[in-house]
């Protein structure tokens, strides 16, 4: 009979079977540990860099030398310290001797890359102790900041010199937050920010309304408009610019808006008193000129008139009574043969060619038919005189009865057409022109065409000529309207037209 203790006992050869078993169990554990260990560091997004007691790399992951440009294999059994900037050695130096008293920090530092640029990093390190308390090395988490490091200094040289812009500008600048009451309507807006520039033009201290609403700063800013108009801008993204004149500034400001946020605008102020006021006196000069070009074309006119008043009434009587005066020497009884017969004919042929001459000369200063009979009577005088001394056929098609405009419009349309003509003898090379006078509603039109070579296009396309712009200049009063364009087979077509009042 067997005793309890031998029924249990475990023969020698199975135990060691069991304890085999047992350690490969244990392995594969370890390795399947060590698996999961490598797979976690390798899907990190930081770099995972361990050391042994000596500084020397014993681990790292992909991430890590990848962002050394190097391979696992090229870093693990080098020194720290190879990887490292001259002046970062120091610094590294010291942290290990920390790292060995078993402080946790945090600190930048920058490495070599194989290209030979620098990869700004941050920095976790944390000690390793083996079993019997001994450090045994340490293990960082690195973290490229090298991009965000770039973008923090972009964006610091950015706001300075937005800084700048904004103190040095030209402009008066300033940003608000618009208020909103409870149901959701711009009530207000509050300063934020104001340069130097807003002080200068504005007169108020930036450091007074900081902070402060508009309303406070100005009173009466509702009756502007102003909250409604900035509101309008801050919350929807549409920006905005108007000009206004500020009575208690004694300027004209540019004022314009746009969004800076939701919620948030700026507006920039530009003084444009100055320029306002040389426009306004450019304005003024060139009225001036226009009112003096329209007296001195009065004054022509004026001058025209009396002109051919005194050669028609002064001269012409006196040739007239010269002419009577050898009419009756003819009459005379005792005469002195053909000798003086012959005298006294030439005298009164040459008489007769004076009071032509007068007669001409008066009429083309001003026809005495644009006073006495009127517009259309003097157009149809003009064309027959044309015709006379061109050997230029001219028709004209015209009012059956005489327009009721004033004298000024009749004398307009009339030194237009004799200009126009003119032009037509000396440069059409025409054998036809065609006059027409019509009258549609208040507006008068003139047209003058012809069957001649055409107007140059260089003329049609490029500064008008002296002639043209006198037109234009007589027209102008009137608010008339010249235009000159070739015509579909040969020719010129010029054409005005101006109210009747």
């Amino acid at each position: 009979m067997e005793t309890p203790t031998s029924q249990n006992k475990i023969p020698p050869d199975k135990r060691t079977q069991e304890d085999i078993t047992d350690r490969e169990r244990l392995e594969q554990a370890l390795h399947l540990s060590e698996a999961r260990y490598r797979q976690l560091i390798e899907n990190l997004n930081e770099g995972i860099w361990v050391i042994d007691e000596d500084a020397c790399t014993t681990l790292v992951n992909h991430r890590m030398a990848e962002m050394l440009g190097l391979s696992v294999d090229q870093m693990v059994g080098k020194p720290l310290f190879d990887f490292l900037q001259k002046e970062n050695i120091p610094r590294a130096t010291e942290a290990l001797s920390l790292l060995r008293t078993g402080v946790h920090e945090r600190r930048e530092y920058e490495f070599i890359k194989s290209d030979g640029s620098r990869v700004r990093t941050t920095m976790e390190t944390y000690p390793l102790f083996d079993a019997k308390g001994e450090y045994a090395g340490g293990v960082a988490a690195i973290l490229d900041i090298t991009e965000s490091s770039r973008a923090e200094a972009m964006l610091k040289e950015t706001e300075e010199r937005f800084r700048g812009l904004f103190n040095y500008s030209l402009e008066g600048v300033a940003v608000h937050d618009i208020v909103l009451n409870d149901k959701g309507e711009p009530v207000d807006y509050i300063f934020r920010m104001a340069n130097p520039m807003f002080e200068a033009l504005t007169g108020l201290r930036v450091n007074d309304i900081l902070g402060k609403r508009v309303t406070e700063v100005y009173p009466g800013i509702k009756e502007l408009n102003f909250i409604e108009i900035f509101g309008h801008v801050a919350l929807s993204g549409v920006p905005t610019s108007f000009q206004i004149y500020f009575e208690t500034l004694k300027k004209h400001v540019s004022i314009s808006a746009y969004q800076v946020g939701k919620g948030r605008f700026a507006t920039a102020l530009h003084d444009v008193t100055e320029r306002i006021e040389t426009e306004k006196a450019l304005q003024d000069s060139i009225n001036q000129l226009h009112r003096l070009s329209e007296r001195l074309q009065q004054l022509r006119e004026e001058e025209r008139k009396s002109i051919s008043r005194d050669v028609h009434d002064e001269l012409g009587q006196v040739i007239t009574a010269l002419r009577l005066e050898l009419m009756a020497i003819v009459r005379l009884e005792n005469r002195n043969g053909s000798a003086f017969d012959q005298k006294i004919k030439s005298i009164l042929e040459l008489t007769e060619s004076a009071i032509k001459t007068v007669q001409d000369i008066s009429t083309r200063l001003r026809p005495g038919l644009l006073d006495d009979l009127g517009l259309v009577a003097a157009i149809e005088w003009q064309a027959e005189e044309f015709q006379k001394r061109s050997g230029v056929e001219c028709s004209v098609a015209l009012p059956p009865e005489d327009l009721q405009i004033d004298p000024e419009r009749s004398t307009t349309i009339f030194r237009i057409l004799q200009e126009a003509l003119t032009n037509v003898a000396r440069h059409a090379q025409a054998s036809r022109v065609i006059i027409s006078l019509s009258e549609t509603g208040e507006t008068l039109a003139l047209s003058v065409t012809d069957n001649g070579i055409g107007i140059p296009e260089e003329i049609l396309e490029g500064p008008s000529s002296l002639g043209l712009l006198g037109m234009k200049e007589r027209l102008r009063p009137y608010n008339g309207v010249l235009t000159i364009r070739r015509v579909q087979g040969g020719g010129t077509e010029l054409r005005i037209s101006l109210s009747r009042r």
